[in-house]
């Protein structure tokens, strides 16, 4: 948490802290070794304690940490390293001296425990810290109402540990969530976006060098903040420098956390700058271009004495939301609304948002979104993985709860969240930011969730690998079939897909062991809304036997067509009556098309093709879960699409073996020419008739020219060589071109490198009209 939000949260100097954890143990810890503090003898010891109490907090861990080298069983120096390095973020840092001042089991071998375990918690760390939660509370036996709302904490913490660790399982929407680039983001602390316009124009508070005050807070250590305004040109961020006087509402002190109204003529806004540093609402109106001296809302909204800070507003304007630590309330800050009565900005008496939001501890950084009618806020009250998390209150009375889950929240302090059209923004301090806080924008609508990431390195010792998982309802946990399951490699491009079957299972078969793989599922995500996915264990199976992948056979359609056609039925038998009898073994789906028609349709086509495919085989006792599909388009064509024989070839799906090395395909395709029979086909491939009709599935002799044949295989053929003569040789040796279905006067002039014009006058053409079976000259 920045520290001006620190400042906006607290209601008085003396709890201006860089950790609401720190306030929360000076305020509830009562036990006599630490409410009174007891000072060691060492000069590094009394150094440190005067750093400390002057909230120089990088400085008091240096001396600390000298007094402890000095004797490592000094519990007090221990203890006191972990809350100086704790105090200025370094958590890495605090949980190792927690834990040597739990260690030493001394006077603060108690308070240790629980600190040790909260940095545990905001390192990531959720099952260590739940062994050491519950530890404390085993030995914490509280004796006043303090520690008694002190244990109430751990164990509200240690059930946060345990909603993380649940939600690491539910897969993780693809919202493309980033931090922003500088000059947004900086070492410095930015937080608090409002978004001005189209969700690329924002209103931003930072603590940066350079603000109107250009002083240091002596409460925080850090500079006065201000509010910034950028907005994205391209892929830059650029200040926005419009003269409109809206820098004027800085001052020299904090100033930050505000709101647009929806036609963005009013700016509702927080500043400390008067009364010694006390936090208030303002609002500046857009008034003929330029912004207007700022205002204070009245003392319905601005209590007296008390802060008031961070508002949200309806998109009616009418109900204003914001944070104060006012009387009334539940615990350390409370969120709170008021309604505007009439014109100009007469707000009425301001009213808890009540119990089932508010907690004992910190609600803040509300944020109203009206189509979903949820208030998105921050809070430490609730359930978390571990500081501040992003919750999202929804019913009629904001009942129902909810955390927001990955990647909005993280283990450290998520807030300021808002929503736009197409992305959204929030703060956060989580690790590998630019700075202490830093702005991420995400793209709310996320079609796939990533469940998990295969390093190579994890699957070195094998050849290849089986990654199979369960998905199931969030609510009942009940099996879900049918949700769409990805294979990606590591750069997140496609490999294949699979479905779950009845009992929610999914798999990918015999995968190389040389190589990285994301597994993501289709989920129509939005933070608006719940989720439901819960993944239910992840396996990946390795083994020492090769990778393979082997062609069963290809099925193929007529032009234009995804109805299998008899001979497809019968490879299709062929194939589940393989797979039950292999039931290691899975199918993979290669879907294909012709190269006419745009790739939008030809993609569609072979999605409908792998499709119908699928079906059948679902439906004839396969289970998806043995399935998998990769929907090609045209763009892996077995031939050249210059002929119509070619191009019957390229309309296929292909079925591969995957982990199956002992099966032999039997056929090969051949295409029927122009004139030929059942009968001249098997004379020419010194082949039965009998046996052409049995493969095929046919009920009589009738065969029609480019129709797809199955015939026994030569050698390692998929084609018939026959078919491939055809191929490869000259469709138009005779200086004519057959007109096909599809093609046009436009299409074939291409096809022959020829213009429209040129191929109307060699044919003595006059309109563009041509026909089927129409012979046209091309030379």
């Amino acid at each position: 948490m920045t520290p001006l939000l620190n400042l906006l949260t607290f209601a008085t100097p003396s709890s201006f802290r860089v950790r609401t954890g720190l306030l929360l143990l000076l305020v509830l810890w009562s036990l006599p070794s630490l409410a009174q503090r007891e000072r060691k003898t060492s000069s590094a010891t009394r150094i440190a304690d005067q750093y400390f109490d002057r909230e120089e907090y990088f400085q008091a861990a240096e001396y600390y940490r000298k007094a402890l080298e000095a004797n490592p069983e000094n519990d007090y120096a221990a203890f006191q390293l972990g809350e100086a390095y704790r105090a200025y973020f370094a958590y890495d840092q605090a949980e190792a001296a927690y834990r040597q001042a739990k260690q030493v089991r001394g006077a603060y071998g108690l308070q240790a425990t629980f600190w040790y375990a909260m940095m545990l918690k905001l390192n990531s760390k959720y099952s260590d810290a739940k062994i050491v939660f519950e530890d404390f509370l085993d030995r914490f036996q509280p004796a006043t109402p303090a520690e008694e709302a002190l244990r109430a904490r751990a164990v509200l913490e240690n059930n946060g540990c345990t909603l993380a660790l649940q939600e690491l399982k539910k897969p993780e929407p693809d919202h493309q969530f980033k931090a922003l680039s500088a000059p947004v983001n900086t070492p410095n602390a930015e937080y608090a976006p409002a978004i001005y316009e189209h969700d690329s124009s924002l209103v931003f508070t930072s603590a940066r060098p350079g603000s109107k005050g250009d002083d240091v807070d002596n409460r925080t250590g850090q500079i006065y903040s201000d509010l910034y305004r950028y907005e994205k040109l391209g892929t830059q961020w650029k200040a926005d420098t419009t003269d409109d006087q809206f820098q004027r509402i800085n001052t020299i002190r904090n100033d930050g956390a505000g709101v647009f109204n929806q036609d963005r003529t009013k700016f509702y806004y927080t500043s400390c700058w008067e009364n010694q540093g006390e936090c208030a609402l303002y609002v500046t109106t857009l008034v003929e271009g330029r912004w207007s001296k700022p205002e204070r809302l009245n003392e319905n909204v601005n209590f007296p004495r008390y802060d008031t800070k961070q508002p949200s507003l309806t998109p009616s304007g009418d109900t204003l939301f914001f944070v104060s630590p006012r009387p009334g309330g539940f615990g350390q800050n409370d969120l709170w609304y008021s309604v505007k009565s009439g014109d100009g900005e007469n707000w009425e008496k301001a009213v808890n948002l009540g119990g089932e939001i508010n907690t004992p501890f910190e609600e803040i950084s509300p944020c109203y979104y009206a189509p979903e009618r949820t208030l998105f806020f921050a809070s430490n009250g609730h359930e978390g993985f571990g500081g501040l998390d992003i919750f999202a209150a929804r019913g009629d009375s904001w009942n129902e709860v909810d955390n927001l889950g990955l990647p909005f929240n993280s283990s450290r302090d998520d807030f300021y969240f808002v929503l736009g059209d197409a992305w959204g923004y929030l703060s956060s301090n989580r690790e590998k930011g630019a700075g202490s806080d830093d702005l991420y924008r995400f793209r709310r609508e996320s079609e796939e969730s990533l469940i998990a990431s295969i390093d190579k390195d994890s699957t070195e010792e094998f050849e290849s690998v089986t990654i199979s998982g369960k998905i199931v309802d969030e609510d009942t946990k009940e099996p879900l079939p049918d949700v769409k399951v990805n294979l990606n490699n590591q750069d997140n491009q496609p490999i294949k897909t699979t479905s779950t079957d009845d009992s929610g299972v999914f798999k990918f078969k015999n995968l190389p062991a040389d190589s990285a793989y994301q597994v993501s599922v289709d989920e129509d995500s939005d933070p608006s809304r719940r989720r439901q996915l819960l993944i239910d264990g992840m396996d990946v199976e390795g083994s020492t036997a090769a990778a393979s992948k082997l062609l069963f056979e290809n099925i193929y359609f007529d032009f234009d067509k995804y109805d299998l056609r008899p001979e497809a039925r019968k490879v299709l038998d062929e194939i589940i009556a393989y797979s039950k009898g292999n039931p290691h073994v899975q199918i993979e789906m290669n879907a294909n098309t012709d190269n006419i028609g745009s790739d939008e349709y030809n993609e569609k086509l072979s999605t409908q093709r792998g499709q119908a495919a699928r079906d059948y085989l679902i439906a004839h006792g396969l289970k998806k879960s043995d399935l998998v599909i990769d929907a090609r388009g045209e763009g892996n064509p077995l031939v050249s699409n210059a002929t119509r024989t070619g191009r019957q070839v390229n309309r296929r799906v292909e079925f591969y073996v995957i982990g199956g090395p002992d099966f032999v395909a039997n056929a090969m395709v051949y295409v029927v020419q122009p004139g030929e029979t059942l009968m001249s086909i098997a004379k020419r491939l010194n082949q039965k008739k009998a046996d052409l009709m049995r493969m095929n599935n046919l009920t009589d002799e009738t065969v029609e020219a480019y129709q797809p044949l199955r015939v026994v295989r030569a050698g390692n053929n998929i084609i018939a060589p026959q078919t491939m003569d055809v191929i490869n040789g000259t469709e138009a040796n005779d200086g004519y071109y057959e007109v096909e279905e599809g093609m046009t006067l436009y299409s074939i002039a291409r096809r022959f490198n020829l213009s429209v014009e040129q191929l109307k006058a060699i044919n003595n053409l006059t309109s563009n009209e041509i026909r089927v079976g129409q012979r046209l000259r091309i030379k």
